[in-house]
């Protein structure tokens, strides 16, 4: 007896075991295929044509309008993948987005032929950049100390600035020369900046990257700096103007004269003086003096130099009046 009801509750506990097996399988393809179980072979269809299109369908976040058109119906890609609308490979019309990220300028060589340029050498900067068209412009800008001067022989005056605004615009060829010039008794540095600018179709550029290069400069193997002196002097002329012959008598008083000097007078007419040396004597004001006739008519502006400085004043000299 006992073994009757052992084993009819073991039937028991089979039965309801694959009860509940069939029903967890029926909810899971319910869940698969979606609601409706009557259109379980078509859903079915349909979950293998979004499978094959999933990669031309926006994620469920997407701000993208895009649809899927099915005759006259519109299934947007949320119902697609929430719903399980999704249209047959065959009957689907999808619009693909395509979205183009523009890839960063960004420079990828700048070089130096030598940096350590001998005084008066020209130095080759060679330059490139990743990602550059014919929108791309290329500027260089060459910040100096006071006593050093860049040439180039395609572009009038000193090179050096101190602003990016003023930078020299290059030709995009890759190549730059310049020659470089310092007017001191040590090396100097210079600071090379290439810029990339990218360039609207408004005509705006914008910088996107730069790169930096320090070359040193030597000096003239001929310099000799000025020396240097703690005296000071001026220049007084008895008359501002007058009629032809107009002649002006030339004063200058240098204070503090702590050497002897050379001095040298330029009239501004052609004539002059050759240099004479003066010497200190013992009084804190030593005074020198010259006279010059000006015979024509005109504006002249003379010169009194001392040991290679200078100081100016202007003379006019009008028609002589007829009595």
């Amino acid at each position: 007896m006992d073994t009757n009801k052992k084993d009819c509750k073991i039937e028991q506990f089979v039965i309801w075991t694959l009860l509940v097996l069939i029903i967890l399988m029926l909810g899971v393809i319910i869940w698969i295929n979606g609601p409706g179980f009557g259109n379980l072979g078509r859903n079915s269809a349909a979950s293998v044509a979004l499978s094959d299109q999933e990669t031309n369908i926006l994620p469920v976040n997407a701000t993208s309008t895009a649809t899927n058109e099915v005759g006259n119906n519109k299934i947007s890609p949320v119902d697609a993948l929430v719903n399980g609308k999704a249209p047959l490979l065959s009957e689907a019309k999808v619009s693909k987005p395509v979205v183009l990220v523009p890839k960063e300028l960004s420079i990828s060589k700048f070089l130096v032929s030598d940096e350590s340029i001998e005084y008066g050498n020209t130095v080759i900067f060679k330059y490139a950049a990743e990602n550059a068209n014919t929108s791309t412009v290329y500027k260089m800008l060459f910040q100096c100390p006071r006593n050093v001067k860049v040439f180039n022989s395609n572009v009038d005056g000193d090179q050096c600035q101190t602003n990016i605004v003023e930078a020299i615009t290059l030709d995009g060829s890759g190549e730059y020369k310049a020659n470089f010039y310092n007017y001191s008794s040590r090396p100097q540095p210079v600071v090379v900046s290439l810029l990339a600018y990218s360039k609207t179709k408004d005509g705006q550029t914008y910088l996107k990257d730069s790169s930096v290069r320090t070359v040193y400069v030597e000096t003239d193997p001929g310099f000799s700096p000025a020396p240097t002196h703690n005296f000071d002097f001026d220049l007084i002329k008895d008359v501002q103007s007058g009629g032809s012959p107009l002649t002006v008598n030339f004063t200058s008083r240098i204070t503090d004269l702590d050497r002897c000097v050379s001095v040298v007078w330029n009239f501004g007419d052609g004539s002059g003086t050759e240099p004479t040396t003066v010497c200190p004597d013992g009084f804190s004001v030593k005074e020198v003096t010259q006279s010059h006739t000006y015979t024509k008519a005109g504006g002249y502006g003379s010169v009194l130099s001392v040991d290679g400085m200078n100081v100016y004043a202007y003379t006019a000299v009008t028609e002589p009046v007829r009595r």
